[in-house]
């Protein structure tokens, strides 16, 4: 259970974790393989938490060089995926949320979203991770400055290509805003900020012992309200005090998501740590952001599976778009973004190997 290693052992934690779990669960299927180079992964459980493509063959290659693996929530999904025609040729419009001023106050949070020419003000806070969050109990989430120059980037590189762009950061990155987009969403929703899951309340685990002091998130019983998004003016109701309108309390979760309408939306990208987590049930899935996104018409979505870093996140981020908009298939775009980062970080996983494309 890689979400519980500290973070200073996560690297370590993955690198370690992913040999044993080729030898237990890859090599018995390899003799099946010959000739074979389309692979339909739809796992189940625990399953649902592994990097396939960060699996090494014995000759030290990485099993993602030798075959396209398609990632599903249901063996189902294989015929939908063949009869799906992607319009490479088209533009598309994206929206772009990222750089958010989680310590935005209440009386700033509402102006944000009445008046568009509203004053901007840049965070003070400072960059941290989730686990640090956790350590500091309660004194809510810090500035992603990566965050920021992702959705920087990915405007420049989409506008170039003729995209329809629309971006939101600091004050403007709401939920409110977001969530206005139900109904009538764009081809492409990215989203890049701090993400979170918490195990059950009643679960022994070393993120129980952890939990951040006031956070009624992480006691919830639904487990739809333990996983979610960051976005403007978070700090307000996650380190305890009580926002002005709590429908736009800049905590997303996946509860809330289940219940918009994105069935225009052909991709997600979940630039964040822990999008892929949730509560496993053996017949139902995960609970959690991707069934979330899936319920509410997302077509595809990239999510991750361990908490990321910020600067490699942002390398895969704008190599993705640089590749998609060039020309690239959806698909092929993501591998390609992937297979640079594995390049230049080959005994590295961790860095690259977390972000899965689930079609």
């Amino acid at each position: 259970d890689l979400h519980l290693c500290d973070r200073r052992q996560r690297q370590m934690c993955i690198r370690d974790r992913i040999g044993p779990l080729y030898n237990l669960i890859w090599e018995s299927i390899v003799p099946y393989l010959t000739d074979i180079v389309t692979l339909y992964v739809a796992p189940s459980g625990l399953f649902s938490t592994i990097s396939f493509a960060a699996f090494k063959n014995p000759d030290g290659s990485y099993i993602a060089g030798k075959y396209t693996i398609h990632n599903l929530l249901s063996t189902r999904d294989i015929a939908i995926l063949k009869e799906r025609k992607e319009k490479t040729s088209g533009k598309k419009d994206v929206v772009l949320f990222g750089g958010a001023d989680f310590g935005l106050s209440a009386s700033m949070l509402e102006a944000s979203d009445n008046v568009d020419t509203a004053e901007e003000s840049r965070s003070s806070l400072v960059r941290g991770t989730v686990d640090d969050l956790l350590n500091r109990r309660g004194q809510g989430f810090d500035f992603l400055p990566g965050s920021l120059a992702e959705v920087q980037a990915i405007e420049k590189i989409t506008s170039a290509a003729k995209w329809k762009t629309s971006l939101f950061t600091d004050t403007k990155a709401t939920e409110t805003r977001l969530k206005s987009y139900s109904g009538n969403s764009s081809k492409v929703l990215h989203i890049s900020t701090h993400g979170f899951y918490f195990s059950p309340p009643d679960k022994d685990s070393l993120l129980d012992v952890r939990r951040v002091q006031g956070n009624s998130f992480s006691k919830a019983v639904e487990p739809m309200m333990r996983s979610g998004l960051l976005l403007s003016g978070a700090n307000n109701i996650w380190t305890g005090r009580t926002p002005a309108d709590i429908s736009n309390d800049g905590v997303l979760t996946a509860y809330e998501i289940a219940n918009l309408d994105f069935s225009n939306t052909e991709l997600v990208v979940l630039s964040a740590c822990d999008t892929g987590l949730g509560d496993i049930d053996y017949s139902e899935g995960i609970y959690g952001l991707q069934r979330a996104f899936r319920l509410a018409g997302v077509r595809s979505m990239i999510i991750s599976l361990w908490k990321v870093p910020d600067e490699e996140t942002t390398a895969l981020m704008t190599a993705f778009y640089i590749a998609w908009t060039s020309g690239l298939p959806m698909k092929q775009a993501f591998e390609k973004a992937q297979m640079d980062l594995r390049k230049r970080y080959p005994e590295e996983p961790y860095k690259w190997g977390g972000f899965v494309l689930i079609e």
